[in-house]
């Protein structure tokens, strides 16, 4: 045998390792069960999928050709959506919830939904897993029978705002309070204003990329503060106001506190 179809052969029984190894990855991404039970009034979905991947999304679709009108649920384990559609809709479903566990090897899914928010019946469903990184696909799984009661959907439940107060002894320890609460990893830019002319620092607020921070006019400025810019290390202070209002000294005190290698 000659030496160009020895690498021809050789060649081809590369492509089909290759070709069988992928065949066997793909396939090693299986979808080993999926059930559907009613549980205290709610729908729980329970999905077991082999060798778990990253990102992506789940899905159990109503095995119709009718897709407009279908019942189709999908959730995500990046944020864990979840979102139901039933006859061409999307589902508000106050409630909704899933959860999604790798730690054991294998993803586990479990897609909790009040009965309410699915209509009565019982629906053939198939069930699959998208990986959104390398857009594949696993086995599509079912039919499994998912079965609601109906009902209501529920009310959705509200809360009020939570209220966190920051605040110091001084004005110059709640701007202190402030900057470490807003900017708790540093911060590139640094504003000063006067502390007893506060109009100064209403312009100021509009800078983005760092805090507000008090000084006095002129005089050693507060050590809170100094400890605060010290943390803080911006690259850049900006002065609110002329030098009666803070003078070069203070915005010199300020500026010693940082400190940036340039080579």
């Amino acid at each position: 045998m000659n030496r160009p179809l020895i690498l021809v052969i050789l060649s081809l029984t590369l492509v089909a390792v290759g070709a069988t190894v992928a065949a066997s990855q793909q396939g090693a991404w299986q979808i080993t069960a999926a059930t559907s039970t009613v549980e205290a009034e709610h729908i729980v979905l329970r999905t077991t999928i082999q060798n778990p991947r990253s990102f992506g999304e789940l899905s159990w679709r109503q095995d119709t050709d009718d897709r407009v009108n279908a019942l189709y649920i999908s959730a995500g384990n990046l944020g864990s959506h979840t979102s139901i559609r039933q006859n061409g809709e999307g589902v508000d479903c106050p409630g909704i919830a899933t959860t999604f566990d790798s730690s054991n090897g294998q993803e586990e899914w479990t897609t909790t939904i009040p009965a309410g928010c699915i209509q009565e019946g019982t629906y053939p469903m198939l069930v699959q897993r998208t990986n959104i990184e390398g857009g594949d696909t696993s086995n599509v799984f079912g039919p499994v029978d998912l079965t609601s009661p109906g009902g209501d959907i529920p009310e959705p439940t509200f809360e009020p705002a939570s209220i966190e107060r920051l605040a110091g002894a001084s004005r110059y320890e709640t701007a202190v309070e402030v900057s470490r609460f807003a900017f708790p990893n540093g911060a590139s830019r640094l504003t000063l204003a006067n502390a007893n002319v506060q109009v100064d620092a209403l312009p100021g607020a509009k800078l983005s990329g760092g805090p507000i921070l008090y000084v006095p006019a002129d005089g050693p400025v507060p050590q809170v503060v100094l400890d605060e810019v010290a943390r803080l290390n911006p690259t850049e202070v900006i002065v609110l106001g002329g030098v009666l209002a803070v003078s070069d000294d203070v915005a010199a005190q300020v500026q010693a506190q940082t400190s940036h290698r340039v080579d």
